[in-house]
């Protein structure tokens, strides 16, 4: 069940996310809520790569590279489409319509 909580923000930066949000299609609370967590999906990431490093030491430039070069592959950081963005959103909405009527 959600708890509710008060915060204090810049007009400009409520504004900004009530944008947002309209673009998303989705309520404020929603959109806040989602870029909550992902802040705190990173902050819980880079939290337990930092503890990683230092039970096991920095990674060799060799390791780095390959890093890269996979991610580089897998497109990661490449901007998307907006005819992509479109079909993901229209394949999500799908789903939710899947879901909310009792499908798996």
């Amino acid at each position: 069940m959600p708890t509710e909580v008060s915060a204090f923000l810049e007009p400009d930066t409520v504004a900004r996310a009530r944008r947002a949000a309209d673009r998303h299609g989705i309520p404020l609370n929603e959109w806040l809520a989602r870029a909550i967590r992902q802040a705190a999906d990173l902050s819980e990431a880079r939290a337990a790569l930092e503890e990683h490093f230092a039970g096991h030491g920095e990674p060799t430039a060799e390791a780095e590279a390959e890093a890269e070069r996979m991610i580089t592959e897998a497109g990661v950081g490449r901007p998307v489409s907006p005819v992509r963005t479109q079909k993901n959103q229209e394949a999500l909405a799908h789903l939710d319509r899947l879901d909310g009527a009792g499908g798996e």
